[in-house]
């Protein structure tokens, strides 16, 4: 893989950003178009793609750079891209047609629809931890995924069920703490083959992608022509091709359209307006710093209660936007993963939205405020366990005067003492450290690198997930953060 240097984007992408056959964008945009050059330039962006749809009408598309530098291939408005999480407000969609039809009981637990291997509750009870919930990210899973390259043998993939053998357990009570996971959203695949009959990605693409007209969305089966994608791109160069959904910004502006029931004259009632309510709407009662519903994020921006769904990871960085009040959808998709795209959004909100003033961009964006965590007033040795299916293990951390830790594994003084690998990362009232160690029952299994912690007090204990991690040499063979439970009491003070 020839790598793909900053200096040579910032040559390419003045002179590609209109080379691509794009519709002429009217002169409103004009301020939008250079946030969106700018961003391209700062962050080292090879592509760019944006729609915007207001009262049911598509009223801006525009693709810049190339989708595929080494192959100079011009991304256009049917480049598509893999759409990383936007994929789940689909599912989340194809979900709600199920229990419209009674083929699924969202308010039943998980393990009603799983094999042998079910969940296992360290804290709570599994039969709380209903689909719902485990749409909604507060089924009391950890954060976690599981992703395989292609050129990884279909043998050795890890199904569902081999997941849950290695990670399947609780560590919240369900129904009380909001974490993202992939690795829980994954289990829909089989809670939809045991429910329906049927596999969950050609039940999304009969009853969600096709009567939607979402011509340029697809799941591709197996290597897509280089043409018709763009390449996801990392500092060291290209990843390998991963096989998913993906999509155009234009179609995801029309999936948008549809869940502000600003229907297409093309496009078929797949849902009753109530459950698309329900899919907007429906909050978990009583947990904090979470925006979710059962499709999106909504929250306060800008003055206006918006709702949302990003798609980011290695080479990926994609946003579908809506403002109900406005009938405004904006979508947008690019192949490299920076932090945020906010200049951007405001620029084009701003340009669709008559009377968006100063105000409205002072109001600025209403993420959930979590009160930061102060590791220092933990100061002392903790001492605990790590548990899993697979077995348990005795686990200490040791926190400084500055609230640093060390982590040992190990009965007593058998394991060595580590340091962090990265600064403390602190979000939604926890904290999350990574660690050069591993979780002795599970390395032969699932062999890992990195431990990572997060954790969060709960009365005199710390409580939460220890991962097993293998997360370097992303897109090589198979990469994962497959969490276990931990719980650790004070054991000493300094």
């Amino acid at each position: 893989m020839k790598p793909v240097s900053k200096l040579m984007l910032s040559i390419v992408i003045p002179l590609c950003a209109f080379c691509a056959c794009n519709q002429n964008p009217e002169n409103r945009f004009a301020k939008a178009r250079s946030e969106i050059e700018k961003l391209m330039e700062a962050k080292g962006i090879a592509s760019f793609q944006v729609a915007v749809a207001k009262d049911g009408k598509m009223i801006y598309e525009e693709a810049f750079g190339w989708a595929n530098v080494k192959k100079r291939i011009p991304a256009t408005n049917e480049t598509m891209y893999l759409v990383a999480s936007i994929e789940k407000p689909f599912i989340s969609t194809a979900l709600m047609i199920m229990a419209e039809r009674g083929k699924i009981d969202l308010g039943a637990p998980i393990n009603n629809y799983l094999g042998k291997n079910k969940l296992i509750a360290n804290r709570g009870s599994a039969a709380d931890a209903t689909v719902t919930r485990l749409l909604l990210h507060v089924s009391g899973m950890a954060y976690g995924y599981y992703i395989s390259s292609e050129s990884f043998p279909r043998e050795k993939r890890r199904s569902n069920s081999d997941l849950m053998e290695l990670a399947g357990v609780l560590v919240y009570p369900p129904g009380t703490v909001y974490e993202y996971t992939n690795y829980g959203y994954g289990l829909l695949d089989e809670i939809v083959e045991r429910a329906a009959g049927g596999d969950l990605k050609e039940f999304v693409t009969k009853e969600v992608i096709s009567p939607l007209g979402l011509a340029h969305t697809t799941y591709f089966k197996s290597q897509p022509p280089e043409e018709l994608i763009a390449t996801q791109n990392i500092n060291d160069g290209t990843l390998p091709v991963f096989l998913g959904l993906y999509s155009t910004a234009g179609d995801l502006a029309r999936f948008g359209m549809f869940h502000l029931k600003a229907r297409l004259p093309s496009q078929e009632t797949i849902l009753a307006d109530s459950s698309i309510d329900l899919l907007r709407e429906y909050m978990e009662p009583g947990v904090k710093y979470t925006t979710r519903t059962i499709a999106w994020d909504v929250q306060q921006d800008y003055g206006y209660q918006a709702v949302m769904h990003g798609g980011g990871g290695p080479g990926i960085h994609n946003y579908l936007y809506m403002i109900p009040s406005e009938n405004l959808v904006i979508a947008y998709m690019s192949n490299a993963q920076y932090s945020s795209s906010s200049s951007v959004l405001v620029e084009l909100i701003a340009a669709a939205v008559p009377g968006f003033t100063f105000v409205n961009r002072m109001k600025g964006r209403g993420w959930p405020q979590a009160p930061e965590l102060d590791p220092r007033v933990w100061q002392g040795e903790w001492t605990g366990r790590i548990a899993g299916p697979k077995g348990s293990c005795p686990v200490a951390v040791s926190f400084n005067s500055q609230g640093i830790p060390k982590l040992r594994i190990g009965d007593g003084g058998a394991g060595e003492w580590v340091s962090p690998n990265k600064p403390v990362q602190h979000g939604g009232g926890k904290v999350c450290y990574r660690f050069d160690a591993h979780i002795p029952y599970l390395h032969s299994s699932a062999w890992h690198d990195e431990i990572v912690l997060i954790m969060k007090p709960e009365g005199s204990m710390l409580v939460g997930s220890a991962s097993a991690a293998k997360e370097k040499n992303f897109g090589i063979d198979e990469n994962y953060v497959l969490p276990q439970y931990i719980e650790l009491s004070q054991t000493s003070r300094r």
